[in-house]
């Protein structure tokens, strides 16, 4: 580990949800160029609540907020439905509902952003053609997504931006599943939000 390290706080779905994500990102790429397929060992199926870059010496401090979180939430109920794809190419399975997930992240957010000690995730600072409002919740949090701009989802993959309309015609119009949330993860960030490797888990009551 080195001075400091891009973690994702996130939510792992039910075995039934995992293995149906992971279909349909196999099923994506069977169709049409994607540059990830998800898996079970380095590419995980998650929702992410909050991801960010923090100094390594903070890495256990984050862990001990983020099982904090278990005080806040029980076991829920979360529904997936449609599809959307963001304007980078990141597809997504989105949640019906944002909450209690907008809850979980709100309060992940209060407890762990000030252990970023202002640290960014690498390349976020490249991002252009933000508003002012925008640019200055990433340079306040560390991290894009939040708050109104939150919406629960599983990431399927990441496509050229250039077959985003091909890709929602694959798709269709949604696909309805739901599971039971029982499991909170701290993993290591990778490339187009995945998660590479879990390192903490924590499971909800």
């Amino acid at each position: 580990m080195g001075d400091s390290v891009s973690l994702n706080i996130a939510l792992l779905p039910d075995e039934n949800v995992t293995q149906t994500t992971i279909g349909m990102s196999k099923d994506l790429n069977s169709n049409l160029p994607t540059n990830f397929i998800l898996n079970t060992q380095n590419l995980i199926p998650h929702l992410t609540i909050y991801q960010a870059q923090f100094p390594s010496k903070n890495v256990q401090e984050v862990e001990n907020q983020t099982r904090s979180l278990l005080e806040e939430v029980k076991q829920f109920k979360l529904e997936l439905f449609n599809f959307s794809i963001t304007p980078q190419g990141n597809v997504w399975w989105n949640a019906i509902d944002k909450e209690p997930m907008a809850t979980l992240q709100k309060e992940a957010i209060e407890r762990c952003n000030p252990l970023r000690e202002n640290l960014l995730l690498p390349g976020i600072e490249n991002l252009t053609n933000l508003s002012e409002d925008y640019a200055k919740e990433v340079n306040n949090y560390g991290s894009v997504w939040l708050h109104d701009r939150y919406t629960p989802h599983i990431s399927l993959s990441a496509i050229d931006p250039q077959n985003i309309e091909k890709t929602l015609q694959f798709l269709g119009k949604g696909k309805k599943d739901e599971f039971i949330a029982k499991e909170i993860i701290i993993g290591y960030l990778g490339k187009y939000g995945t998660v590479t490797e879990v390192i903490k888990r924590f499971s909800l009551s």
